[in-house]
């Protein structure tokens, strides 16, 4: 639909109003004739406008005495009318024929890649391993070999499963997706004991194989032996396995965190400015002359976006760069605000640290010293607790 708008704006388009007692009997005639009118609309009982290519009047005014019509054309638009209005003024008919001439070269290259992808890749090294395969600014959209694209990404990044390009317009879309790996299997044939890696009381245990060592309720110390790997056959000697088990400890964590007296604000002054840019085919052309910023602490917003004349996107992006002054102010921070600081930042700390731990409770001690708020935080959890060792074979034949 958008090449055929460009090319109606090429040859020239006319808006008719067509008027008589028989409207409807000129759009059968046309039909019949092989006319093109679009945008087709009612004006009045005995009347409507229409589009039509201007190489069609002539044919559109012999429809129209045959079905006693009156037709007049309402507005001309295309580049057929704008040329024959300048006709007269050489520079800018070679001007105007110059660009149009690059433009429609500059649409055929690949302005801009878009990669749209997660944290499992390196985003600056997928981007440089697509430029490397031929995916980059400036190149011929009609030389790009998708197909051969995606193979090489898809060969030197194990990680990704998936990866789509798609070419709209002077612009190309990628988006990969990652690849699901198995989960590592353990060496079964070696033997090993699990073992608790916290003080803790047994809240759970499932023993797939092994021994069991402990039982639900049970207080543990870090070291202890959960499920043993050595089952005692009696007078027929041991049996080594490699144990597995499933065991949850009540565990009590303990994190301390701490915040200044006073915390620190941006103030806006109000003064700002505002810097553009065009950036096309790797090249950034400023469109200010002074790049200097006269503000000391300032922040600074930048917008991208592709320019357009209405619906066709040229190979060039615009930059917006909003620069907005501040200053910083401290301010005395209150107990309340403090506590809430401080909860948040040991609730984060647990979470970094035990990222399985359920939280059940919690103990909380907060006090203030002469330059800090400070915060004792005791965490009842639940969470795994069991840890493997590998059982050392001679030391059991010794005993």
């Amino acid at each position: 639909m958008f090449i055929l708008k460009i090319v109606r704006w090429i040859v020239g388009v006319i808006t008719i109003s067509v008027e008589g007692a028989f409207p409807e009997r000129f759009l059968n005639i046309a039909s019949c004739e092989g006319l093109k009118l679009w945008d087709v609309r009612r004006n009045g009982a005995q009347g409507f406008f229409a589009c039509a290519r201007a190489g069609d009047f002539k044919r559109i005014k012999n429809v129209a005495r045959r079905a006693s019509c009156r037709v007049r054309i309402r507005k001309k638009t295309g580049l057929r009318f704008i040329m024959f209005r300048h006709r007269k003024r050489k520079a800018f008919m070679v001007s105007a024929a110059a660009f149009f001439v690059l433009v429609c070269f500059m649409s055929t290259l690949l302005w801009g890649v878009e990669l749209e992808c997660g944290d499992f890749t390196d985003r600056a090294a997928l981007l440089s391993d697509l430029s490397d395969a031929g995916l980059r600014a400036g190149v011929s959209r009609a030389r790009l070999d998708i197909p051969r694209i995606r193979n090489i990404i898809l060969t030197e990044h194990d990680e990704i499963a998936w990866i789509g390009i798609n070419i709209k317009g002077t612009r190309a879309y990628v988006k990969a997706e990652p690849r699901t790996l198995p989960p590592e299997l353990a060496d079964k044939s070696e033997a090993c004991n699990i073992v608790s890696d916290f003080d803790a009381v047994i809240e759970s245990i499932e023993v797939y194989e092994g021994q069991t060592a402990v039982s639900r309720g049970e207080a543990v110390t870090r070291g202890q032996m959960l499920v043993s790997g050595v089952i005692d056959l009696g007078e027929g000697g041991f049996q080594f396995v490699h144990s597995e088990a499933e065991i949850y400890g009540r565990v009590w964590i303990d994190v301390h965190e701490s915040v200044p007296l006073y915390g620190m604000k941006r103030v806006y002054t109000g003064e700002s400015l505002t810097k553009r840019a065009v950036k096309t085919a790797g090249v950034k052309i400023n469109l200010f002359l002074n790049s200097s910023i006269p503000y000391d602490k300032y922040d600074k917003i930048i917008q991208e976006s592709v320019i357009k004349i209405g619906a066709f996107e040229l190979p060039a992006t615009l930059l917006t760069a909003r620069i907005r002054e501040y200053r910083e102010e401290t301010y005395p921070l209150s107990q309340n605000e403090a506590k809430n600081t401080l909860k948040l930042k040991c609730f984060l700390k647990l979470r970094t640290l035990y990222p399985e731990a359920a939280v059940m409770g919690r103990n909380i001690e907060f006090t203030k010293t002469a330059d800090s708020y400070i915060m004792d935080a005791e965490y009842e959890c639940v969470m795994p607790i069991a840890v493997s060792i590998k059982v050392m074979r001679d030391e059991i034949s010794e005993e």
